[in-house]
């Protein structure tokens, strides 16, 4: 999608705008009688050229309402989704399909899935790839004059997130001006397929309040024809306090997450035509929506361009949405998950539009289309049944993967994505549907800020958010069961954008010493025993974060720190300023038979008490074999350098970050490594057998093992030996279980 050409600038700075994922409005282009105004908001047009362009397009489209009576076209559907990014890239599920759909106005809609392809990369065992060419194709025979303003949660996810039940308030519907403001902006010239380009206003729709049933967008407009030329939005509100989930449901396993398009922030409800769930059921469901509500889907941007057919009606030619689901968690040095990042794209090559009263569109044939009606097993009902051989019968109607064609999937909307995330909220109107800001999970019911340490025995953490648009708040304490003490404590303020994200932190905070955390150094996670930590500390202080945009797929980060860290032991304490830098990059292309490698840069340093720099430097290159094999390989070297404590020291053995199947740590202010790891992909799994070495204190540490790799190195549980390297002193090799998470393969 190519980006506008300016022609003339209006006072007002621009962005591109609105729509869903499929389908939209289609519009007559024939000049429509001057729009008469309809009872408004006095304060909803901000400009008289806005009232004039919106009241025409909202016209136009009911013109086109009357004007189509239906439409056959080839449909090319990809969809995508990462996770995550934290140390190299995983596409997790990629699928395409080709389909031939035909709509029309009274009548069931059509849909010939001619070819399909789907790709999961270690998800779970199931039957979604063959389940893949007939999920949800009903919706490729889209009803064009559906609202297009649905949060992109159109075909599929909507069906699989329940966002039917999402009433989204369409900018260009009856009562609009009760929830939007609009101001007009530059006049554009806008590629169009098969044309030099229209020149459209771009006119910018605020909404007056914050709620996912709102959306933020540009609708650009031929002011002569008032037909929409192109669209982009995002919603009002990043969708989090509205997620649901659920384990149990009529007294059987039956998990979902889904959208409450309400406030949100209730109970996981159930179906009332069942019977109420027991106690042990309500508890798990209670769980499950703890979990649910802690994440959050951010969709960054969706866009769609239209076309004129024949020169009479203007219908969507491609739509593309980018977003992100992501884990809601704002700490100075808690551990994030990295945002997993999704993207959809279709194409729509129209091929015969009919007007109401002259019958059906064609639906032409393909000597390669499985669904020739001269085929009496050829699928023609709604349900849109893949044939059997759906996935080889037409070969080249496939587009290419989505990761193939666009290894960046903010490319196409970066820029769009960021005038969106500014336009803000508007005043006035109604404002009954408001998201309330405050979000509050108290001490127990948050399974995340569970954790055992020696020190605080079983502690449980509550968190209070308040959400202020672009910028949030949370305040996180943990109480501790093992004697009265000041808990672990964390207030954040959090600036979200489409390419950075800006986070600072005060905090009282139990930390441990760790290997290979860099800016996160001290994390101390969810089960902490004594013998993985001689350096347990509290640490008072603020802190300054940058980090990429949720999303992002190139990790680079920059912290600053003031902190005084106090010892448990002798109440000795020292005061330090510092930062950090990371960058996590990877290479390599996306697929089977491909090679990819990156690593970790991670440089920290501190003056005032024990002033040293900290640094560790490791990579990864992992490379395709036959048969299903594939090997990794893993490097590394971490140092410390000027006078650091003992928490400022390389701890490496238990953690299994560094080397498997020790039971003992060592401190050490120099460190190298190398790993070796063989994989055989089984169904959803690898199973991995590896070869690990690490040198410190003038030692050397080897272990070997075998393990089992869930979503490509997402999860892993490896079960080490230990083994004699001819190393000098006490030999606490042994036979150890490590859990990890987020490595290299």
């Amino acid at each position: 999608m190519s980006p506008p050409t300016r022609r003339q600038r209006r006072p007002w700075r621009t962005l591109p705008a609105v729509i869903l994922a499929c389908a939209s409005p289609g519009h007559a282009l024939a000049q429509p009688p001057n729009p008469v105004p309809a009872p408004t908001a006095r304060d909803a047009f901000l400009d008289e050229t806005a009232r004039r362009l919106v009241l025409g397009a909202r016209r136009a489209r009911d013109t086109a309402r009357a004007a189509i009576g239906s439409y056959s076209a080839l449909v090319r559907e990809r969809v995508g989704l990462v996770f995550p990014t934290f140390r190299r890239d995983r596409p997790w599920l990629s699928g395409e399909r080709a389909a031939r759909v035909r709509w029309s106005r009274g009548e069931p809609g059509e849909v010939h899935v001619l070819d399909a392809r789907f790709r999961r990369n270690g998800l779970a065992p199931g039957g979604l790839g063959r389940a893949f060419p007939e999920l949800y194709a009903g919706y490729l025979a889209a009803d064009p004059f559906g609202s297009p303003f649905v949060h992109g949660f159109g075909p599929p996810a909507g069906a699989a997130l329940g966002a039917d039940a999402v009433n989204v308030r369409d900018p260009l519907g009856r009562d609009a001006e009760r929830y939007y403001q609009f101001r007009s902006g530059d006049t554009i010239r806008v590629p169009v397929a098969g044309a030099e380009g229209v020149e459209a206003i771009a006119v910018t729709v605020i909404p007056r309040y914050r709620s996912i049933r709102l959306v933020a967008a540009i609708v650009w407009i031929d002011p002569v024809s008032m037909a929409l030329v192109r669209i982009a939005y995002r919603p009002a509100k990043r969708v989090d306090r509205e997620m649901r989930g659920r384990a149990i449901h009529g007294g059987r396993w039956d998990p979902r997450v889904w959208i409450d398009g309400g406030q949100g922030g209730g109970a996981p409800g159930d179906d009332p035509a069942t019977p109420p769930p027991g106690l042990i059921a309500r508890l798990v469901n209670l769980a499950a929506y703890r979990m649910a509500a802690k994440l959050e889907i951010d969709l960054a941007a969706v866009v769609v361009d239209f076309a004129p057919w024949e020169g009479r009606h203007w219908l969507p030619r491609r739509v593309r949405w980018d977003g992100h689901l992501a884990w809601e968690i704002m700490s100075a040095t808690a551990f994030v998950p990295p945002g997993v990042p999704f993207s959809a794209d279709w194409v729509l090559d129209h091929e015969d539009v009919r007007a109401a009263g002259e019958g059906l569109a064609s639906l032409p044939t393909d000597p390669r289309d499985p669904a020739d009606p001269a085929d009496p097993a050829a699928p023609t009902d709604t349900n849109a049944r893949a044939h059997p051989s759906a996935t080889t019968a037409a070969p080249g109607l496939l587009p290419p993967s989505i990761w193939q064609d666009s290894p960046s999937v903010w490319r196409d909307n970066s820029a769009i994505s960021e005038e969106l995330a500014a336009i803000g909220t508007g005043q006035g109107g109604d404002r009954g549907e408001a998201a309330n800001p405050w979000f509050f999970f108290p001490p127990g019911m948050a399974l995340g800020l569970m954790r055992y340490t020696p020190i605080e025995g079983y502690s449980a953490g509550g968190v209070v958010r308040r959400d202020l648009g672009w910028w949030r708040s949370a305040l996180t304490v943990r109480i501790p069961t093992s004697g009265w003490a000041v808990p672990d404590m964390d207030f954040t303020l959090q600036h979200d954008h489409p390419k950075r994200r800006t986070q600072f932190s005060v905090y009282r905070q139990l930390r441990a010493g760790a290997l290979g955390i860099g800016g996160l150094e001290g994390w101390t996670g969810y089960f902490v025993r004594a013998a993985d930590s001689v350096n347990f500390h509290w640490t008072h202080g603020a802190s300054l974060r940058f980090t990429p945009g949720n999303g992002k797929r190139t990790r680079l980060s920059l912290s600053v720190f003031a902190e005084r860290d106090g010892d448990i032991e002798t109440d000795a304490t020292r005061d330090r300023v510092g930062g950090a830098l990371e960058w996590r990059p990877w290479w390599g292309a996306f697929g089977d038979g491909t090679v990819g490698g990156g690593g970790s840069v991670i440089v920290r340093g501190s003056a005032g008490d024990d002033p040293h720099v900290k640094a560790i430097v490791e990579g990864a290159v992992v490379v395709p074999l036959v048969g299903g094999l594939s090997l990794g390989v893993q490097g590394g070297m971490a140092g410390v350098w000027g006078d650091p404590a003992p928490q400022d020291l390389w701890d490496i053995g238990v953690s299994g970050n560094w080397v498997r199947g020790h039971s003992g740590t060592v401190e050490t202010s120099r460190t190298w490594m190398g790993r070796v790891d063989l994989q055989r992909s089984a169904r959803f799994l690898h199973v991995s057998v590896f070869g690990d070495w690490a040198s410190a204190e003038g030692a050397d540490y080897c272990a070997v093992g075998t393990g089992l790799v869930f979503m490509d190195g997402l999860l892993r549980v490896d079960v080490a030996r230990g083994i004699d390297c001819g190393r000098e002193g006490p030999f606490r090799a042994g036979w150890r279980v490590h859990p990890r998470g987020f490595t290299f393969f």
